[in-house]
């Protein structure tokens, strides 16, 4: 059993509980909460756009680690989890333009059926980031700068979480 093992099977119940509220919230699955906030179809989007930089960057990551030896950027968090990263900086961070949902969220099929697709894409990228060693995977991120291949995997675990807890206060579900 991997090591990441525990980190994939978290990310999956996220990625499943996240994806059966939005599917089942109706009418609320569209509906904002608020002017400067993402409806639960949005938040689908988004994490669709966000993982796929992310999974993308990380593969090109662990292919220039493979080549080149140990990664030249130094992570500044290397000893801490991305929460102990992410408690020290703000707690609403606008975005990038690249991830911001375009088409509302709809249709969400579309969007439910991409984030679904993710979860293989990340349990194959977390057998190669293992494999090359997770210090030597480095990606950085816009707001917390370089992570190593473990605190990337692990963001995808603290991004589902964070939306997921959005989600519910949306639609009221527990």
């Amino acid at each position: 059993m991997s090591v990441l093992s525990p980190l994939l099977a978290r990310i999956a119940t996220l990625r499943s509980e996240l994806l059966s509220i939005a599917e089942t919230a109706g009418a609320k699955a569209t509906r904002r909460p608020g002017a400067d906030a993402w409806s639960p179809a949005e938040i689908v989007e988004h994490l669709v756009r966000a993982e796929d930089f992310g999974i993308l960057g990380l593969w090109r990551a662990v292919e220039a680690a493979g080549e080149s030896g140990p990664a030249a950027i130094d992570p500044p968090h290397d000893d801490r989890t991305i929460d102990e990263v992410f408690a020290d900086l703000p707690d609403r961070v606008d975005a990038p333009e690249a991830v911001i949902p375009k088409r509302a969220g709809r249709p969400l099929g579309y969007w439910s059926g991409r984030l679904r697709e993710h979860q293989n894409a990340i349990e194959s990228l977390a057998g190669a980031i293992e494999a090359v060693g997770p210090d030597r995977v480095v990606l950085p991120h816009f707001v917390a700068g370089p992570l190593n291949g473990w605190q990337r995997l692990e963001f995808f675990r603290w991004h589902l979480e964070r939306h997921l807890a959005q989600m519910r206060r949306t639609v009221g579900a527990k």
